[in-house]
């Protein structure tokens, strides 16, 4: 019986096997989204649900700037961080995509407060993940929220239910400013909703991710944009807001607004100024300058202004004294004790301080308005208190008993 022969596998048909396979391989890597797959089939397994795009696309500004790419990595973030996993499985980016997808994440949710300031991106084996830091524990982020959400209902429900957004937007503002002190303390709560609803100290990011957050509730949307203030004692990190309103964008600064006045002067208040209250990029630019000239290049409009809009910005003596003469009464039955007028430039300015209160003329105004205030609410025609701003235009008044 003769014995069957066996062919033997050329060496080179076996290579050339292993090299086609390995290319198909890399191709794949390369050009078919495994990555994308193998993070969706984490979170999958994991119990999470995906969505192709975060509801409520109008308040993620940050989101809406991110790349494809970026985009599928933020959704598989904010799916699963608020469970505090210790790290989630993410498509494949570049160091600058990951910082553009955490900066996203950080600023299109003031919710998130319990995010820390940094994050890791690493690499296991086919896995790319993204790692979070965290400011606190789930169980100390879960009662902060708690209380945030209380506070904000409180704030909300003294909110007239057909109050316009413009309206709602300086309900915030001034909530804001009445309620909380300013504070550059190094504690991590003054960054935080937290900070500014229920322990009452916040510094410009915790005014800015209250303000978002609080408008989001109502309805308005807005966005947190960082860049630098400048002022006489120097320049640094600040962030405020960018509110639309009807269609169009404005920039509003709650912090600056909140202003220490000097306590040499005697005047002491808990309401805000409105200096930067509805402003214009081309009005902000000589205190105020963004990271990125993206973030505000829509706001060109002054209409909403807060003098412009309530009739508060001034030519002259006559139209202050008419402004005086029309809002007085209102403001002292509202029990506000300060008022406060903008001027179209600086000789306008001088000529209506120069009457005002140079020459006394602000006394008989005040007499004027007390004849129709409330016998509770008239103020002091004698006694006056006020805070000149040349830099801004503006004068404010500060009434007292």
């Amino acid at each position: 019986m003769s014995r069957k022969s066996k062919k033997r596998r050329s060496p080179f048909l076996v290579f050339y096997v292993l090299f086609v396979l390995a290319v198909v391989l890399t191709a794949a890597w390369f050009y078919l989204p495994i990555d994308s797959y193998i993070a969706k089939h984490d979170a999958e397994r994991k119990g999470y649900t995906v969505v192709s795009q975060p509801a409520e696309l109008d308040y993620k500004y940050y989101y809406n700037h991110l790349n494809e790419t970026e985009r599928e990595a933020y959704n598989f973030i904010v799916s699963q961080l608020p469970d505090f996993p210790e790290r989630i499985a993410v498509p494949n980016l570049t160091s600058e995509e990951v910082q553009e997808v955490y900066t996203a994440v950080s600023y299109d949710n003031p919710e998130y407060f319990f995010l820390g300031n940094t994050c890791q991106y690493m690499r296991f084996g086919a896995v790319f993940y993204f790692q979070p830091s965290y400011k606190m524990t789930a169980e100390e982020y879960r009662t902060q929220w708690s209380l945030v959400e209380e506070e904000a209902n409180r704030l909300i429900a003294n909110l007239d239910a057909g109050a316009s957004d413009y309206e709602k937007e300086l309900y915030v503002h001034d909530a804001m400013g009445e309620m909380t002190d300013y504070e550059t303390g190094t504690t991590d709560s003054v960054y935080t909703p937290y900070g500014m609803l229920v322990a009452h100290r916040a510094n410009c990011e915790g005014y800015s991710r209250t303000m978002q957050y609080l408008l989001k509730r109502m309805g308005v949307v807005s966005r947190v944009v960082s860049g630098t203030g400048m002022s006489e004692s120097g320049n640094e990190n600040h962030m405020w807001n960018v509110v639309t309103i009807s269609g169009r964008e404005y920039n509003v600064d709650a912090t600056w607004d909140d202003y220490i006045i000097d306590s040499s002067t005697g005047v002491t208040s808990d309401e805000p100024s409105h200096v930067f209250f509805n402003v214009s990029k081309e009005d902000m630019k000589d205190d105020h300058k963004p990271d990125d000239e993206s973030l505000w290049e829509n706001c060109i409009y002054n209409d909403l202004n807060y003098y412009e809009w309530n009739g508060l910005l001034c030519d002259g003596y006559d139209s202050a004294a008419t402004a005086i003469t029309r809002n007085l009464p209102a403001v002292l039955n509202a029990g506000k004790r300060s008022l406060e007028l903008k001027f179209t430039d600086l000789d306008a300015y001088e000529r209506a301080k120069t009457q005002l209160i140079a020459n006394d003329r602000v006394y008989y105004l005040i007499s004027s308005a007390n004849v129709l205030v409330k016998p509770g609410n008239k103020v002091s025609n004698t006694k006056l208190q006020y805070n000149t701003d040349p830099n801004h235009l503006t004068l404010r008044f500060f009434f007292v008993k």
